[in-house]
């Protein structure tokens, strides 16, 4: 397993590069591939005493509302163009394991104040909605000129964090200490975005090499980011 806090920026990329190679032909959807991810990161990555880094690992979509799965379609009831979608989970609980056992998450309307926590991960990964610059309730994805920027969402204390939601319910049960995200643009208006809570501390210099995985996971994901290739049932 991986150590972040004693591994190099070489490994990063190495572990990368081969899980966009392992996976690139054996999946078939998007959210198939969400779901790799989130697993395999979760199996990947341990804190200096051998336990699994992260507490839960989830990738979301952002898209609009003709790209949601005929069943959270029902659910939205079109009150919103566009949203967040649950496309992957994995954690140390069993039914954090399934998008379909998330109670709150499933989907989350992106243009309302869903959680503090996901409007400040888009915001700090650079991923603008009209919303800011508009006063109509229809968000849309600012055009980015440099894809290749890897900035991203980084909370080094999720205790007491106001970024950070269900402190009783998750954070301090479940001895959270660290949050991190990154995310990228997709073609067709969307875009995803990846969260990682982790069980050890995490300090700028480790997060600056973890999210360097941002370029082979956006670059997975994005071959299966069009119609018919998002949903797996």
């Amino acid at each position: 397993m991986i150590v972040l806090q004693n591994t190099t920026i070489e490994a990063i990329t190495q572990f990368g590069c081969e899980l966009f190679i392992k996976h690139r032909s054996q999946l078939n959807t998007f959210e198939s591939a969400a779901q790799t991810i989130v697993r395999e990161l979760y199996e990947a990555f341990s804190t200096p005493q051998g336990d699994p880094l992260f507490s839960l690992v989830r990738i979301f979509r952002f898209s609009h509302w003709d790209d949601l799965s005929p069943a959270l379609q029902q659910q939205a009831l079109a009150t919103s163009q566009y949203w967040l979608a649950l496309m992957g989970t994995h954690g140390q609980e069993a039914a954090w394991g399934s998008r379909h056992s998330s109670m709150e998450h499933q989907i989350i309307p992106a243009d309302s104040a869903a959680t503090p926590m996901l409007q400040a991960a888009f915001q700090q990964i650079g991923l603008r909605f009209g919303a800011e610059a508009q006063t109509a309730s229809t968000l849309l994805l600012h055009e980015q000129n440099d894809f290749s920027s890897l900035q991203h969402f980084y909370v080094p204390q999720a205790l007491g964090s106001p970024h950070i939601p269900a402190q009783e319910d998750f954070v301090i049960p479940y001895g959270i200490q660290s949050v991190v995200g990154f995310g990228s643009p997709m073609l067709r208006m969307s875009a995803y975005l990846c969260l990682c809570f982790t069980r050890s501390m995490l300090t700028a210099a480790d997060v600056d090499k973890f999210v360097t995985l941002n370029l082979f996971i956006s670059a997975l994901l994005s071959r299966f980011n069009h119609p018919g290739s998002i949903w797996q049932d």
